[in-house]
């Protein structure tokens, strides 16, 4: 009787593990929007998760309309060096490549309908620019227009 109980605990710790593990991947999942309204940066991110692939598409602040940064395969990361992926996402990086500059976005969990980005640019042009770094933070988006 120990046994199958001992058994049974052990299949409902499985199953809840396993039932962690996609929802972690998946929190990241979804369209994202800059609560600040009148950010000069990243205003919207869309993230496609499939597993441990990642795929992230951002929209910047151009006038008159927002401008398509792109979609880049981006890399997600655990919470140590032997962490599982699945299980303990912390953060997905994203770097896009232009003409004439590199842009590093970090994006991290903060709620449930929450993430915090960090986005890195370096121009790579000669022009002089400096380097910079703006935050924001954004919240889930249930529908977007782009």
């Amino acid at each position: 009787m120990k046994k199958a109980i001992f058994m049974t605990l052990l299949l409902c710790v499985t199953l809840s593990v396993a039932g962690t593990a996609f929802a972690q991947t998946a929190r990241f999942e979804g369209h994202w929007r800059n609560v600040d309204e009148h950010t000069r940066g990243i205003i919207e991110i869309n993230v496609h998760a499939h597993g441990t692939d990642v795929d992230v598409k951002a929209w910047g602040a151009c006038e008159p309309n927002p401008c398509d940064v792109g979609n880049v395969d981006a890399h997600i990361y655990a919470a140590s060096v032997d962490g599982n992926l699945a299980t303990t996402a912390r953060a997905i990086i994203a770097t896009y490549r232009t003409k004439f500059e590199v842009k590093t976005l970090i994006i991290q969990l903060r709620g449930n309908d929450d993430i915090f980005v960090e986005e890195y640019t370096h121009f790579t042009d000669g022009s002089g620019r400096s380097p910079y770094v703006m935050n924001g933070n954004f919240k889930r988006h249930e529908h977007h227009d782009r």
